[in-house]
């Protein structure tokens, strides 16, 4: 549980606190947020892992499968939103931000290296995300 703040610096505080135990922890609520692009037309919800938090850049990591209409969405519009909620605390952590996207360099490397060889076959499927498929084989090559 966390000690309500008295100020507007230790809300700050907070919410960092969060965001570290979030991403350092896979049974926090905050390791899985709502990561908000634009589409466009709409705005586009979806679950995304936290991966990583640096407060001191106030950066935020998550991955994804670069065929992701969230990296689409991006693309055309680097505006996004975070949204967590802890159920316990009753607490509930709205971001604005400024996506970026890493395909190459030296970021990409390290958090591409961190993966597991189970979550480095998730993002190796033949079909894009949210593809129609039959069934459950199909999207990997042999």
């Amino acid at each position: 549980m966390f000690p309500p703040p008295q100020s507007l610096e230790e809300v700050r505080k907070l919410a960092w606190q969060m965001l570290a135990r979030g991403a350092a922890d896979k049974k926090d609520p905050f390791q899985s947020l709502s990561l908000v692009t634009y589409d466009g037309q709409r705005p586009n919800p979806r679950t995304v892992i936290l991966r990583k938090f640096l407060p001191q850049d106030r950066t935020l990591i998550c991955h994804s499968d670069g065929r992701a209409s969230k990296v689409r969405d991006i693309q055309v519009n680097p505006e996004i939103a975070w949204l967590g909620w802890h159920p316990k605390s009753r607490i509930q952590l709205r971001l604005f931000a400024t996506a970026q996207l890493h395909f190459e360099g030296e970021l990409w490397e390290k958090e591409w290296q961190r993966l597991s060889a189970t979550s480095k076959l998730n993002y190796s499927s033949m079909l894009p995300p949210a593809s129609l498929i039959k069934g459950p084989e199909e999207g990997w090559g042999s």
